[in-house]
């Protein structure tokens, strides 16, 4: 597994739980960029995990990795406490990568 591998996944995780804690905390103004950034990113993942498997084992510690930065991306782009968002990932690794999840 190469580095740059290993650093593009960091930063997809934490655009994708970026736009995931968005569209949770901020219902009113989903937007359908969102949606695309979502489904952008994990198109990527997917991708990354086909060209290395390598790295599928580390999905896990990359969300334990992202998910606070993915958190004070997200306090900083909607200007709420930080203290409304969970301290840990509230997804699953099935969730956060199947195509169809979109929280509530």
């Amino acid at each position: 597994m190469g580095r740059s591998d290993r650093r593009e996944l960091l930063s997809r995780l934490k655009v994708l739980l970026m736009h995931l804690l968005k569209w949770q905390f901020q219902p009113s103004a989903p937007s359908s960029g969102w949606r695309g950034t979502i489904l952008e990113q994990r198109e990527g993942i997917q991708q990354l995990l086909e060209e290395s498997p390598s790295l599928r084992p580390t999905i896990a510690s990359g969300i334990a990795k992202s998910y606070p930065r993915a958190v004070t991306a997200a306090e900083t782009e909607t200007g709420f406490a930080r203290s409304i968002f969970p301290t840990v990932c509230p997804w699953s690794e099935v969730d956060l990568l199947s195509d169809e999840y979109l929280p509530d």
